[in-house]
């Protein structure tokens, strides 16, 4: 029959055991989340491959379509004549398969990230439908220009007070 004391020393050697197997499976679980919600596992981001796979059916049968209907020749056509130059690009104004390239990557990084992106003129908005869960709003758009309005004199008054109010 064992004492006491080994007992104790018996059942805090096994808790010692128990508590790290827990430990063990817990951080297997993290890890395992962490790469089902894309974010960097091994320091290393996520491709644009691992992106389209952990999309929804619905988010990559939108993407193709977009891909498939969107007027990437307009597009092009447009920026052609403006001669509108992004960086990277062979010849400086990008070709039809340069903006679709971008626009493809743009459109799975926004599905990917939930969120809305824009660079070059193309924006793609991506917004979740809470009434339609698992059927979000994705969109592509080519922008030569916009323009959001402010309320100067609020600006002006901020500015005036130094953002303190005085005291009586």
């Amino acid at each position: 029959m064992i004492d006491n004391s080994k007992r104790i020393e018996l059942l805090e050697s096994r808790m010692k055991g128990f508590e790290a197997t827990l430990l063990e499976i817990r951080n297997a679980l993290v890890e395992r989340r962490n790469q089902e919600q894309g974010q960097q596992v091994g320091g290393r981001p996520k491709t644009l491959e691992e992106k389209w796979y952990l999309l929804s059916d619905v988010e990559r049968s939108k993407i193709d379509s977009i891909m498939e209907n969107f007027d990437f020749d307009k597009v092009q056509s447009v920026m052609d004549y403006l001669d509108w130059k992004w960086v990277g690009t062979k010849n400086g104004v990008p070709d039809v398969g340069e903006i679709e390239e971008s626009a493809k990557r743009m459109l799975i990084d926004a599905a990917f990230e939930e969120t809305t992106i824009s660079s070059g003129g193309l924006k793609v908005t991506y917004e979740n439908d809470s009434e339609n869960q698992g059927d979000p709003f994705i969109q592509l758009e080519f922008i030569l220009t916009d323009c959001e309005g402010f309320d100067e004199r609020y600006f002006d008054e901020r500015k005036d007070d130094g953002g303190n109010q005085d005291e009586d």
